[in-house]
């Protein structure tokens, strides 16, 4: 039968830092788990509505345009101001085939937008690597969208994340000097 005090430090400066070190890493660690899923969240739920209220905005100006000349002044003068381009197709109908893609800028994106526009639409995030591609059908045309993946991720989870570890590091070596 293994036993668990065998793989235990038998000094008592190896007990003492085990006493002191586990704490404070398990701490890290649960407070890091807590914190970013919380910020991952309410930022990418963020990032995706305010795409999918600028993809509102659009679909909104397009209903009440008269005509063709009209609506493509709103497509471009709507992609100067939102960074996305956007481009009507008319006469299309949006295929039946599932979203590319999966993930969790995929999922967020996919329920804000199913909140706010309530059109059909489809998602693409596999065809352009640095691009996520958005499709609305309309009532005669298909909206398409090409989206920054940096409108829909930040990375400042991560810049976070690496200034815990170097803290923590950082910590521990003057716990020992």
């Amino acid at each position: 039968m293994i036993s668990i005090k065998q793989y235990l430090p038998r000094s008592l400066l190896g007990r003492s830092l085990l006493i002191i070190v586990t704490p404070l890493v398990l701490l890290q660690i649960i407070s890091t788990i807590i914190f970013f899923e919380s910020h991952w969240d309410k930022v990418s739920l963020r990032l995706a509505r305010s795409v999918a209220g600028d993809t509102a905005s659009l679909i909104e100006l397009l209903r009440q345009s008269s005509s063709a000349d009209e609506k493509s002044r709103y497509i471009e003068l709507w992609s100067s101001y939102k960074f996305i381009t956007a481009s009507l197709k008319k006469n299309e109908i949006l295929s039946n085939t599932p979203s590319k893609g999966s993930g969790l800028t995929e999922d967020v994106l996919t329920k804000a937008l199913q909140d706010i526009i309530r059109h059909p639409f489809r998602i693409d995030s596999e065809t352009l690597k640095r691009h996520v591609i958005v499709q609305v059908q309309l009532s005669n045309s298909v909206l398409q969208l090409i989206v920054s993946r940096k409108r829909l991720f930040s990375s400042t989870t991560y810049v976070l994340d690496g200034w815990h570890i170097f803290n923590s590091i950082r910590r521990c070596n003057n716990l020992y000097a």
